[in-house]
């Protein structure tokens, strides 16, 4: 099967990167071995991996306004560790690394979200010596961010500081064990005495007095490290700079918002970082983990920049009919029918202007604009939560932004960077048919792994921002999807959009990647094993600029059954890098798709 025949088959191309992302793990556990502990390794618990999970929430409170019990669905992501033996019994470390919720009270729609300060952690517990799993106890400290009306403020953001702690309890109320996990049809419950305040106590004076979380429907077939594309709002976004939510233009956000990723975790220039304090700062307008275009993902979820009016009936249009005009904070969802609907909405207020859950951004008197979207939480490439990607991230700067100044690169790049080192150079402008002052201002990627782009292998869609010169070569507007080439793969009607809007955010399911094949041919590089660095368009690697304290040392891992350069593997064949980050007690192997990591 040849190359492009291969990547026009998703599902071959994930197997081929679970493949090889095995090879790799073997490799890093040899690599590993002398960090690792004597200790036995358990087994009888699952094994690491992620669990996303629908869930029921009924919570109980007090307020000034009296008495409430709310009721919450939506979803759930518990990361688990691997087993280990503890007092002769094992024992899987449990975190919930996203919470996304929604629900109506008396006063109007509330969200609740994971904390992004605190950790909400918990264990699953072995009542007996291995072998046997089960039964087990569990439990999990809840800590959460709740968006609230209010008024004179749009909103209210409440949290807890003291845990909530749930564990599983019977039909009496009574705390049982678990028989086996994901623990389906499960309820994690708590009734707090004294009640859980959340804080600030004033106006509201919000406490919890009771809580209780089911476990419903079908989790993944195989719990993995790779989170599955949410139909939500739970994405990772960034925001034009100058917006009345003060965020960051320069990182990466959750709801709320709330920092995912800071400038200086992506690698970015000092310059770039000073939140323009100089009259100047970075803006990320565009932004991919890589994972686009997956089976699970809805074919296209998008924002528009302010301006744009959608075609009549659409969500779009909704949105751009209210007062003020609010569609470029919020995220709309299309199935490439010449519709689209509201998804997810900035400030989640109602009133006369449609509503969806919310960013916790602001739309009145003035509008945020969300200018970058990627459909997984943050987890997805910040596996361990500490702001600093573990697995690639891929993204474009707005022209003018200092980091591109000082790398010598442009706003039609796509750069990508991981670990904090600062950004290297995934695809040039050049290599998408673009000019040095063509602007990218979205982007869907699916990189199968090494961060090197080959057009035969990877795929990816983007579009210009308005006053590209491109656009008009080639007859294309601001709200068309383009291939490399460029050239028109969507229509903006296709999306429901008219022909003057602006596609300035963009995530990809694979309805949407039948459409970018077959890829623009391509001549094949050659690679030379005897030369001292990589061909200058493309720097497959970013800087070895790590932050302070920080030693990075890369070592490549040939692909499974391959041998190096030197048997012919070529730029594409290498399956990964060991990254050993001194100081922090990690060992990082990242594999062709998802980081594995060791901790001594």
């Amino acid at each position: 099967m040849s190359p492009t025949e291969r990547s026009s088959q998703p599902s071959s191309l994930r197997h081929r990167r679970a493949a090889t992302l095995a090879a790799g793990l073997v490799v890093a556990v040899v690599l590993a071995a002398g960090f690792s502990s004597a200790a036995p390794q358990a087994r009888a618990l699952p094994e690491a991996g992620t669990d996303i999970l629908p869930v029921a929430v009924e919570a109980s409170v007090t307020s000034r306004l009296g008495s409430e019990t709310i009721s919450f669905t939506g979803e759930a992501t518990i990361v688990r560790g691997d087993p280990e033996l503890v007092g002769g019994v094992e024992r899987v470390s449990a975190e919930i690394t996203a919470l996304d919720l929604t629900g109506t009270s008396q006063i109007g729609p509330i969200t609740v979200n994971e904390s992004s300060t605190l950790t909400s952690a918990g264990e699953i517990r072995s009542l007996q010596p291995p072998p046997d799993q089960f039964p087990a106890s569990s439990f999990l400290d809840l800590f959460v961010q709740v968006v609230v009306p209010a008024n004179p403020t749009p909103t209210l953001i409440l949290h807890n500081e003291a845990a909530l702690r749930v564990v599983p309890v019977g039909g009496n109320g009574d705390e049982t064990s678990l028989l086996s996990w994901p623990p389906l049809g499960v309820t994690y419950a708590v009734e707090p005495n004294p009640c859980v305040p959340l804080l600030p106590a004033l106006p509201a004076n919000v406490c919890v007095t009771a809580l209780s979380v089911t476990i419903q429907g079908e989790p993944p077939a195989t719990p993995t490290t790779t989170p599955t594309p949410l139909p939500s709002r739970n994405t990772t976004f960034s925001v034009e700079a100058g917006g009345p939510s003060g965020a960051d233009p320069a990182g990466l956000l959750q709801v709320g918002p709330s920092a995912a990723a800071a400038c200086t975790q992506l690698g970015l220039t000092a310059d770039g970082c000073d939140s323009g304090a100089d009259g100047d700062e970075d803006d990320v307008d565009a932004l991919s983990f890589g994972m686009d275009f997956e089976e699970a993902a809805q074919p296209a979820i998008f924002s528009v920049a302010s301006g744009s009016d959608g075609l009549p009936g659409t969500g779009v249009s909704g949105q751009a009919g209210c007062s003020p005009a609010q569609p470029q904070a919020d995220t709309f969802v299309s199935d490439l029918d010449g519709d689209n609907t509201l998804l997810a909405d900035g400030d989640g207020l109602g009133g006369a202007c449609p509503t969806a859950p919310s960013f916790g951004l602001i739309e009145t008197p003035v509008s945020d604009d969300l200018d970058a979207l990627e459909g997984h939480p943050p987890s997805a490439a910040d596996v361990d939560g500490d702001g600093v990607p573990e697995a690639p991230v891929f993204l474009s700067l707005r022209g003018g932004s200092p980091t591109l100044g000082e790398l010598d690169r442009v706003g039609g790049d796509i750069l990508w960077t991981i670990g904090g080192a600062q950004p290297g150079l995934y695809a040039s402008a050049a290599t998408l048919g673009l000019g040095p002052v063509d602007e990218v201002d979205a982007i869907c990627v699916l990189d199968d792994g090494n961060a090197i782009y080959e057009p035969s292998i990877d795929r990816v869609i983007f579009s210009l921002a308005p006053g590209s010169p491109r656009l008009s070569a080639i007859g294309a507007g601001q709200a068309d999807l383009l291939a490399p080439g460029p050239r028109i793969v969507l229509n903006a009607a296709a999306l429901g959009l008219q022909s003057g809007d602006d596609v300035d955010a963009l995530a990809c399911g694979a309805d949407l990647l039948g459409i970018v094949l077959p890829p623009t041919p391509t001549p094949t590089a050659t690679f030379d094993p005897t030369a001292t660095q990589l061909p200058a368009t493309e720097t497959p690697a970013p800087s070895a600029t790590p932050q302070p304290t920080t030693t990075a040392v890369a070592v490549s891992l040939p692909q499974a059954g391959q041998g190096g350069a030197g048997a012919g593997g070529g730029q594409g064949s290498w399956a990964g890098a060991l990254l050993l980050v001194a100081g922090t007690g990690a060992l990082l192997i990242y594999a062709r798709g998802r980081p594995a990591i060791h901790r001594r």
